[in-house]
């Protein structure tokens, strides 16, 4: 049965982007010494990027860590909203200064529409226009989920290569059409 919320409906928007930032978040985050580039290389890519692009880029990234987990929690026989959504949201509730409280239950939603097959974007969309909040709340769960895919795989660039593989496919094959 099809369903108007169906991922082959939705914009994938800019997952370049998006898996850049949490790229860059888990290297920070490997490195806190690290002090991560700002200025030129900010205004470049703010100015290059459209948010709404962005914002989508980030529900595919959701939606391909979900179905990426799902698939392995599927294989040990176990639910993957059982097995994921609890600890995102404990991460997400430890994230205050970039996680606002009421904006877990959407990022739970969120979680819950990929797990269910759903586009994260096209659910979200029926409830209007983003929130600031909200907004970093879902670069924060891309962030979480890729965290708990680079914990599974033992390999802290899974999730990225996850992503990029899937990238490069499409680009070799001519792109989305």
């Amino acid at each position: 049965m099809t369903s108007s919320l169906d991922p082959p409906r939705a914009r994938a928007g800019d997952v370049a982007a998006a898996i850049l930032q949490v790229d860059s978040l888990l290297a920070r985050m490997e490195n806190p010494d690290r002090v991560p580039p700002t200025g030129l290389r900010d205004t470049l890519v703010s100015s290059m990027v459209d948010l709404s692009d962005v914002t989508d880029g980030f529900c595919t990234l959701v939606y391909m860590f979900v179905s990426s987990l799902r698939s392995v929690h599927e294989a040990a026989g176990r639910d993957v909203v059982e097995g994921v959504l609890p600890g995102a949201l404990l991460a997400l509730r430890h994230m205050p200064k970039s996680v606002a409280p009421e904006a877990i239950p959407t990022m739970s939603a969120l979680i819950t529409a990929a797990a269910l097959n759903l586009s994260p974007s096209l659910w979200r969309a029926q409830f209007g226009p983003w929130t600031p909040r909200e907004l970093r709340a879902l670069e924060a769960t891309a962030l979480v989920l890729a965290i708990q895919i680079n914990r599974m795989q033992g390999d802290g660039r899974a999730a990225v290569r996850l992503v990029t593989d899937v990238l490069a496919r499409v680009e070799a094959d001519g792109g989305v059409g």
